[in-house]
This record gives structure tokens, sequence and C-alpha cells, in this order.
């Protein structure tokens, strides 16, 4: 996605509480010191993501994998809320 698509026109915007953000093409950096968030835009859903048996393995091996080292990855089973 290019920024001029995603109708971002200003590249840094400094928040009176202190977090300064400042977009990218596929995402947009929000840092306070000492943390920085990054934020992605969404993407589409396609077939082949729907027709994957688990969508977190699917989402991480194609969007998270390639863009981060992740060190002490740890695993937690899905647990149903019981409302």
């Amino acid at each position: 996605m290019q920024l001029a698509q995603a109708g971002i026109k200003t590249s840094t915007t400094n928040f009176d509480d202190g977090w300064v953000a400042q977009p990218f093409a596929d995402y947009v950096k929000v840092v306070k010191q000492p943390i920085t968030v990054l934020l992605h835009y969404a993407i589409a859903i396609d077939d082949e993501m729907r027709q994957s048996n688990d969508m977190g393995v699917y989402t991480w091996d194609r969007l998270i994998s390639p863009r981060y080292r992740v060190s002490n990855l740890k695993v937690f089973p899905e647990r149903a809320l019981h409302i």
C-alpha cells in the first residue's frame, strides 16, 4: 500500500501526551520511550487464507515470521471464553 493511497498527508504526528506517530508504507510506528508500537494496515483475507486449517499459523508464517525475529516465543493453547 502506498502512502498516497492510504490518504496519509503528514509525515509525523506529535501527540500532547508524548506519543509520536510516523506513517510508513505498510504500517504506522508509534513511539513513547521506551515503548514502540507498530500498527499494521489491514490485509485482505484471500481464498488461500480462508482454506487454511489454522489461521493463526498461516498468519504467523506469512506476516510475522518474515518481518520479525522472535527469540522467546511461547505458544499458549486457545482457551474458550466462558460467558
